[in-house]
């Protein structure tokens, strides 16, 4: 497991948040810009990311681990003059969904081939069916920083509504009440009361792993 000693000394956090104040910044200057040139009406802002960072949150630096930290970030959407403002959604959306998402803000039929869900209604602030479980994992070390060295463990998971599940090659992992424990101190993969809910966030994950073609479908 990668330590946060390394990544989380004072020099390290002022140059990570000093890039986020920049993007700040830039993005404003966005903002002001298509208001001034008039294309408010006809442009749709989106801000996210593809990962979290821990920053020293259980004892761990960067990403590829299944807390929240690393796996929740936000997905962020601005059209004044089409969606409603202060809107937030509960609806779980993950990477596949942002491009068949897109399409839909645009009024394009994603192509067949396309993973992922069309998830604009609910930005609009329309009733669409939810999303049950996002797939999370970190896939594979061989373009990771230090190559097959690298602390962060290979794992596969789900995030749903309530829980986080995730397990190693090796066997379970881990086991979060989001809801009840939203720090994610207690890991509930050994709890007796929980192991109803284990064994079906298990089946979930393999479902989306065969979807997938996870080559670690057989042995995970």
């Amino acid at each position: 497991m990668e330590t946060a000693s390394e990544k989380n000394s004072w020099e390290y956090y002022q140059g990570y948040h000093a890039h986020v104040s920049a993007i700040d910044d830039e993005l404003k200057r966005v903002l002001e810009y298509i208001d001034q040139a008039g294309l408010i009406d006809n442009t749709l802002v989106v801000y996210s990311s593809d990962h979290g960072s821990m920053l020293g949150s259980h004892g761990l630096g960067s990403k590829r681990q299944p807390y929240e930290e690393s796996v929740r970030v936000p997905f962020l959407c601005w059209s004044p003059r089409r969606l409603p403002r202060g809107l937030k959604v509960p609806t779980l959306l993950g990477t596949v969904d942002i491009f068949p998402t897109l399409c839909g803000f645009a009024n394009i039929t994603p192509p067949r081939i396309c993973e992922g869900k069309d998830l604009s209604d609910a930005a609009r602030g329309e009733r669409i069916s939810p999303v049950h479980a996002q797939f999370i994992m970190h896939i594979d070390k061989t373009h990771a920083s230090g190559g097959k060295q690298h602390p962060a463990p290979i794992f596969r998971g789900v995030r749903t509504a309530r829980y986080t599940y995730a397990a190693y090659p090796e066997g379970p992992w881990c086991l979060f009440d989001n809801r009840e424990d939203p720090l994610q101190i207690n890991n509930l993969i050994d709890s007796p009361n929980h192991r109803t809910i284990k064994t079906r966030l298990h089946a979930e994950m393999k479902k989306l792993m065969r979807h997938a073609c996870d080559p670690l479908t057989k042995t995970i």
